[in-house]
């Protein structure tokens, strides 16, 4: 499997600006050809979004997505909930006359009142738990900028709102692919970082998500530069069960903590501000069951 990790959305932005051409004369021509091209393409602007220049360009000055952030706090605030606080689990080991397993040596010492022992879990408030939130970026080329667009603003205003709640996010962005690669095909996993659990509250980079041009040139822009890069589909859509599987590993491999899998253009059906309000209403009715 390929495997790429940015620690910051800003780590990530250069890696995509260190494939540019030096010394271009142009600042429109500073990223040349590579693999199929998708990243560079100038022909289909309403399929890979505005060119890789002025992307990167405005992922860094971050004003063209203001009205996307309104729009996400907006929905946010239509849900407001009161959330029950987050819960630490404890657990503590009590002894007594009776319990599940016998203490050897207050039995031998004649201390029978305290000789067996229950293991208990003790639950407290706890206002630092962390909860971590995928953004599933990897979709197929049919999906419509409307579905990429409410489904990326769906999982972000139910960060909001789990924010608002007193927990602390983090958001991160993962694309995950298979058959990847035009000679040896592989697995594609590409993890960033766009909010950190220790990081003041902030749409202001994973509002980037929300725009076609995350993907199709950002992201697309990675992949073309490989030593081995993909055929013009860029890799398949995995499955529900199979992008749960990846994530459990990446659990296990970066040490995320809570993790909720947001909306995905290809699983969830959310096509508009309504469904995208109807999903929400769905994770946040299993949140307050599990109190997370």
């Amino acid at each position: 499997m390929l495997t790429f990790y940015y620690p910051s959305f800003g780590s990530m932005l250069d890696a995509v600006e260190a494939t540019r051409v030096a010394d271009s004369p142009s600042p429109h021509m500073v990223y040349n050809h590579r693999g199929p091209g998708g990243s560079t393409s100038a022909h289909d602007d309403t399929f890979y979004g505005r060119p890789l220049p002025q992307m990167v360009a405005d992922c860094r000055a971050m004003l063209p997505f203001a009205d996307a952030i309104s729009n996400i706090e907006a929905m946010a605030r239509t849900l407001t909930v009161q959330l029950p606080p987050p819960r630490s689990v404890k657990r503590r080991r009590v002894r007594s006359a009776d319990g599940d397993h016998p203490d050897v040596d207050r039995m031998l010492s004649g201390d029978l009142a305290h000789a067996w022992v229950t293991t208990r879990k003790l639950l407290h408030d706890d206002p630092t738990a962390l909860t971590t939130i995928i953004l599933p970026v990897g979709y197929a080329g049919i999906t419509p900028t409307e579905t990429i667009y409410w489904n990326m603003a769906a999982t972000l205003a139910l960060a909001w709102l789990l924010e608002d709640s007193g927990r602390r996010t983090c958001l991160i962005s993962l694309e995950y692919v298979t058959e990847m690669g035009r000679q040896h095909p592989a697995p594609y996993s590409s993890v960033t970082i766009l909010k950190a659990h220790d990081a003041p509250w902030s749409l202001q980079e994973a509002v980037v998500t929300t725009d076609r041009a995350y993907l199709r040139r950002l992201i697309f822009r990675l992949q073309d530069v490989l030593p081995d890069p993909p055929d013009i589909g860029y890799g398949y859509v995995v499955s529900r069960g199979r992008l749960r599987e990846h994530i459990a590993w990446c659990s296990q491999e970066y040490d995320w903590r809570h993790v909720i899998t947001g909306a995905h253009p290809q699983h969830d059906h959310i096509t508009n501000r309504e469904t995208a309000l109807a999903w929400m209403r769905t994770q946040l009715t299993t949140l307050e069951a599990v109190a997370l």
